[in-house]
C-alpha cells in the first residue's frame, strides 16, 4: 500500500503536500569558496554533528545522513591543513557535561539552546554575539554573520543578557500523525482543530476498540520532551492575553519570553498556582490518560521509542511527534497510510478560560538538529585562539544558505532556517510555519533550568499516575521555580527591580 503523508497547516493552507518517501534535491549545489588561507590552525576539528552526524546508508537505516561527508571534502580543499573529524559519541546533556567537565569535549557541539543556556556550565562554552558581528566570508556581500539568521529565531534562543550560545539553523514543526484506516474504521472526521474535538476523536477510536494514543512517562530527559510541548501548546493559548504583561523587558512586539521574563513572572506570581491557568491543562491530560491510553503508560519502563513503535506496528492510532520522526517511519517500513493534523488547541468548551489564540504553531521553532555551540578552554584542553578562529570559519561554511539546505535537506526531518535556504516540498508547511512568527510562552519548564523541568516532569508524573493531588504537586512546585527564577535573575545585567510586583 502506497504510504502518504500531508504535511499541511490547517491555519496556512488547505493544500496538501505529498510525503514522497526519497531523498530529494535542492536543485543547488552548496556555495562557500572564500580563500581559506588566512587561518593559523593547522590539524583536526572535532564535530559533534547531533541529527545531521553523517553514517554511510545500510539495510536498517537507508535514509541516514551523508552530505556532510561533502560539505567537509569541500572545506578540507579550501584548507588542505585541516581535517574535519564527525565524532560518534553519544548527545545530549550528561554525556556532553561529562566530557566538558574532563576536558574532553569535542570542538563544537550540537545541543539544544535550552540546554546549552540552562544546563552546562558557563565557563564551558564561548557566547558567540561578537563572532556573529563579524562578516561571512564565504557569502558574498554579507557584512554581518548575524544577517544570515532569522531575527525572531536568534530571539527565541538567547540566553538570561541576550547571550547567543548556539549557531541555529534548522526549524521543526509538530504534528499528530493518524493512521488513516483506523480513522475510518471509527468513523472519525476531520479536520480536528480544538481539543473538544480531539476527545470526541478519541470516544469514537476507543468504541471501536482501538487505542487513541499515548506518550512516554519514560527516562527524565524523554519525558520531559513532551512536557515542554504540551506546556508551550496550553501556556501559550492560556496566557496570550496576557503577553504584554509577561514580556516587560523585550516588550509587546516580543515573540518570546526571555528567561528572565520567565523568571520575572514567576516572582510575580504568574507561573505559580496563585494564578489558576498555571496547571489549568493538567487534568485534561490525565483524562486521557485515565481514558484513552494504555494501561500502565505511566509507567517510566515505556520509552519514547516503545511508544513511537505501537504506531509503527499499528497498535495506536495517533502519535505526537515532530518533524524528526519522518524517517524513523520510513526506516521502519510503516505499512499503512498515514497524514497528520496540527495539534488541538483548548477551546472553552474543553477548558473555560482558554483564548481564541490558536497556539498550535508554538510548540514548533527552533529545537530541531542543527544547534551548535563551541567549546571553552575549560571544556576542550585543545582549544586555542587559533583553533577557535578554525572552528568559527567552519560554522560560518556551513551557514552559508546553499549548505545549509543540502545538509538539512538531505536528513530530511527539519526545514533549513538560514535566510534563502529553501526545504523540502514535503516541509514546505514547516517552512510557512516558520515565517508566521508564532507567539510562544513557555511557563517555566525550557526556560528556568534543569532542576525546574525535572520538578515540573517529577510532579506531573506523579499526578498523572494518581499519587498525588493537583493542589500538592502546585505545592511542590513553587519552592523550586522561585529558587530557579532567583537564580536567573541574581545574573542579571539589568536591575529588575522595576519589573516585580510590589
Amino acid at each position: 500500500m502506497k504510504k502518504l503523508l500531508i504535511m499541511g497547516f490547517l491555519m496556512l493552507s488547505a493544500a496538501a503536500l505529498v510525503f514522497s518517501g526519497g531523498r530529494q534535491s535542492s536543485g543547488t549545489q552548496p556555495a562557500g569558496t572564500a580563500s581559506g588561507g588566512d587561518l593559523k590552525f593547522k590539524g583536526t576539528l572535532t564535530v559533534s554533528a547531533g541529527t545531521y552526524l553523517p553514517r554511510q546508508p545500510t539495510e536498517t537505516n537507508p535514509y541516514t545522513c551523508t552530505e556532510f561527508f561533502r560539505v567537509a571534502e569541500r572545506y578540507q580543499a579550501l584548507h588542505p591543513d585541516i581535517k574535519i573529524e564527525f565524532s560518534e559519541g553519544g548527545e545530549g546533556d550528561a554525556w556532553l557535561s561529562t566530557r566538558m567537565a574532563a576536558g574532553l569535549a569535542p570542538d563544537t557541539f550540537s545541543l539544544h539552546y535550552f540546554s546549552v543556556n540552562t544546563v552546562l556550565s558557563p565557563n564551558s562554552y564561548y557566547t558567540l554575539n561578537e563572532f556573529l558581528e563579524r562578516p561571512n566570508k564565504y557569502v558574498p556581500g554579507n557584512t554581518r554573520w548575524l544577517d544570515l539568521f532569522r531575527p525572531y529565531l536568534i530571539q527565541q534562543i538567547q540566553g538570561v543578557n541576550g547571550d547567543i550560545n548556539v549557531i541555529n539553523a534548522d526549524y521543526t514543526g509538530t504534528f499528530v500523525f493518524y493512521n488513516v484506516e483506523m480513522f475510518q474504521k471509527a468513523g472519525v472526521q476531520m479536520p480536528i482543530r480544538t481539543w473538544s474535538e480531539y476527545t470526541a476523536a478519541c470516544d469514537k477510536l476507543k468504541a471501536a476498540g482501538l487505542t487513541p494514543w499515548a506518550w512516554s512517562f519514560g527516562p527524565s530527559q524523554e519525558g520531559e520532551h513532551y512536557i515542554t510541548w504540551f506546556s508551550r501548546l496550553f501556556g501559550t493559548n492560556l496566557y496570550y492575553d496576557d503577553f504584554e504583561k509577561l514580556a516587560v523587558i523585550s516588550g509587546n512586539d516580543a515573540l518570546a519570553l526571555s528567561p528572565l521574563e520567565v523568571a520575572i513572572a514567576v516572582k510575580n506570581g504568574y507561573f505559580t498556582p496563585s494564578d489558576p491557568r498555571w496547571m489549568a491543562w493538567w487534568p485534561l491530560l490525565k483524562d486521557h490518560v485515565d481514558n484513552y491510553m494504555p494501561r500502565d503508560v505511566t509507567s517510566v519502563a515505556i520509552t519514547r521509542q516503545g511508544v513511537k513503535n505501537w504506531f509503527i506496528n499499528g497498535q495506536m492510532a495517533m502519535y505526537w511527534g515532530n518533524s524528526g520522526v519522518l524517517r524513523d517511519f520510513q526506516n521502519a517500513g510503516v505499512k499503512f497510510d498515514y497524514l497528520t493534523f496540527n495539534w488541538p488547541v483548548p477551546d472553552k468548551a474543553s477548558l473555560p478560560m482558554a483564548t481564541d489564540y490558536y497556539s498550535a504553531p508554538a510548540v514548533g521553532g527552533p529545537v530541531g538538529g542543527w544547534q551548535f555551540g563551541i567549546s571553552s578552554p575549560q571544556a576542550n584542553r585543545s582549544m586555542t585562539p587559533d583553533k577557535l578562529e578554525a572552528v568559527i570559519d567552519w560554522l560560518m561554511y556551513i551557514t552559508v544558505p546553499e549548505t545549509n539546505e543540502a545538509i538539512c535537506n538531505d536528513g530530511g526531518s527539519y526545514a533549513p532556517s538560514i535566510i534563502g535556504a529553501k526545504p523540502l516540498e514535503a516541509l514546505s508547511g514547516v517552512a510557512e510555519l516558520m515565517d508566521t512568527k508564532p507567539k510562544v510562552i513557555d511557563i517555566g519548564p525550557l526556560s528556568l533550568g534543569q532542576a525546574a523541568a525535572s520538578a515540573y516532569y517529577r510532579e506531573l508524573q506523579l499526578y498523572m499516575s494518581g499519587n498525588q493531588t493537583l493542589q500538592q504537586a502546585g505545592a511542590n512546585l513553587v519552592p523550586v521555580f522561585n529558587a530557579a527564577a532567583d537564580e536567573i535573575i541574581s545574573k542579571a545585567e539589568i536591575d529588575v527591580t522595576p519589573y516585580l510586583k510590589k
